[in-house]
């Protein structure tokens, strides 16, 4: 698959900083003209010493998995806001490398555009391969206590703001899975995202593909913090 080399890795904490200032004016949260005939979809797992583990999943729009590819290795800049991108995203280029193909969207592990403006794993991935990028996450409660109540049936979703920014959407996708939090990575909007990501899961999601969409990450609306890394959860 074919990446675009925006920036080199080999970045202090400052620098990544820097990179992430210039970048964000080129994300564009605008729906474009995209074939949904497959799509990519982006596992990140991470262990308490910081190893960085990914799994790249190409999937047709039926659920047929036409390849695979993974990638690993220990994270060198801290796992924190407005850094945490720069220290996965190298494992998920090395690992989309590996695949032949032209996916007509990604649905990546993480966020889009955060709340205080930078941006998470999805957008940095959808920059790098000029392609529509969706942000999944589980949804925290300390979004809003009382979220639940404003998505009581599966396939009920509201917008999450930040001011008078719409930064994602949370999604009933039903019994067997948290709230999802969906992010407009690139090239989509929010509404776009939610409307894709309730297709796949609640429309034609049978228990095979409902495997392939769903990772650890995803399936845990409280993961454990020693899990993380400091802060992950909202740094992803």
């Amino acid at each position: 698959m074919k990446i675009n080399q925006l920036h080199d890795w080999n970045l202090t904490p400052s620098k990544a900083h820097a990179i992430q200032k210039g970048l964000r004016p080129w994300i564009m949260l605008e729906d474009q003209k995209a074939e949904m005939k497959d799509f990519i979809r982006i596992h990140i797992s991470i262990t308490p010493d910081k190893t960085v583990s990914v799994r790249c999943l190409h999937i047709n729009r039926i659920g047929e998995l036409l390849g695979h590819s993974s990638a690993a290795g220990l994270a060198q800049l801290p796992l924190l806001d407005g850094l945490a991108s720069f220290a996965i995203t190298p494992f998920i280029v090395e690992a989309l490398a590996e695949l032949d193909a032209e996916p007509g969207m990604i649905i990546c592990d993480g966020r889009g555009i955060r709340p205080d403006g930078s941006f998470g794993v999805a957008s940095h991935i959808g920059l790098l391969t000029n392609v529509p990028t969706i942000g999944v996450k589980a949804a925290s409660m300390k979004i809003d206590p009382d979220i639940h109540e404003k998505v009581p049936e599966m396939g009920d979703w509201t917008a999450f703001e930040v001011g008078d920014q719409v930064v994602s959407g949370i999604l009933n996708a039903g019994q067997r899975l948290p709230l999802i939090q969906v992010s407009a990575g690139h090239q989509v909007t929010v509404a776009s995202a939610v409307t894709v990501v309730a297709g796949l899961m609640i429309s034609n999601a049978d228990d095979e593909l409902m495997g392939l969409l769903c990772g650890p990450y995803l399936r845990n609306l409280e993961i454990p913090e020693e899990h993380l890394g400091e802060s992950l959860e909202i740094a992803l």
